[in-house]
This record gives C-alpha cells, sequence and structure tokens, in this order.
C-alpha cells in the first residue's frame, strides 16, 4: 500500500484523518447519535433538513429513509458530494435527498429557508464557530430547531 503524506501547508483535517488516522468518515456517536439528533430536532415528513457538512451523504440519507422528510446536505468537498449523490442514487432517494456545495460560514440559503439545520463532526472542523452557529440559526425558519453533535 502506499504511503500518503502532505506537508503543513497542504494537508487539511480530511487528509490527516484519512491518511494518517485512518478514517474516511467522522461520525462521532455513530447512527445512534444521530437518531438520537435527528429525534430532539422533532423531524417529520413534512421537514425541511439541513446538513451542514455532510461528507459522503450518510447523514443526510438517513432523515429523508426513516422519517421521509425532505434534505439538503452541503459540504465543501466536490469530491465527497459527488460520492454522496452517487449513494443517494444507490439508494433511490434522490427525488428526497440533494446536495450542494457550500462553506458553513457562509450558508447560501435564504433566511428561514429549512425547518431544521443538523451539523455532526463540523464545528471542530471550522475556525469561526460563532459564525458557523449564526448562520445555521439564520436560515432555520423560527420556531424551528439547530442540532449540533
Amino acid at each position: 500500500m502506499e504511503e500518503r503524506t502532505c506537508s503543513i501547508e497542504q494537508c487539511d483535517i480530511f487528509d490527516f484523518m484519512a491518511n494518517h488516522v485512518g478514517l474516511t468518515v467522522i461520525h462521532p456517536g455513530g447512527f445512534n447519535a444521530t437518531r438520537e439528533l435527528l429525534g430532539s430536532c422533532h423531524i417529520d415528513k413534512s421537514t425541511r433538513v439541513l446538513d451542514i457538512g455532510c461528507g459522503k451523504g450518510t447523514t443526510s440519507i438517513l432523515p429523508a429513509q426513516e422519517y421521509g422528510c425532505d434534505v439538503v446536505g452541503l459540504d465543501l468537498s466536490e469530491e465527497l458530494l459527488r460520492q454522496a449523490t452517487t449513494l443517494v442514487r444507490r439508494k433511490g432517494l434522490q427525488h428526497k435527498v440533494s446536495f450542494r456545495a457550500g462553506d458553513a460560514l457562509n450558508l447560501p440559503f435564504a433566511d428561514g429557508e429549512f425547518d431544521r439545520t443538523i451539523g455532526q463532526a463540523v464545528l471542530i472542523l471550522v475556525g469561526d464557530k460563532k459564525k458557523a452557529v449564526s448562520e445555521a440559526l439564520r436560515v432555520t425558519r423560527p420556531g424551528g430547531y439547530v442540532g449540533w453533535l
């Protein structure tokens, strides 16, 4: 197996986790924690959910499968979004789950566009956590829920 390394100037957190720690998915608490998060956000089939930092789309798929709601996953990585789109097609959920490239610090959505906004293992990766939380609150409708793990 070829060892991949990168200099400190080139290596980002995803490269480090994948190449040096062996984690290609950062999913603290696994799906049990995700299910608990979703349950605390009171999701149902009429809910529109934003998943910030969706990565390969596994968390985005879960509420669509279990609640029948519509989900938009957002991530910086075009490669991860391609993988997420492939997974959604394989599961036949392309009518429920879509993906968009974007930054948690400058969400490309209108104020109040979502009923629920979630993020799992995202805040540890962003420099300005206050801004990320503020953006999540901005795109979530008044009376909606924002949940982080």
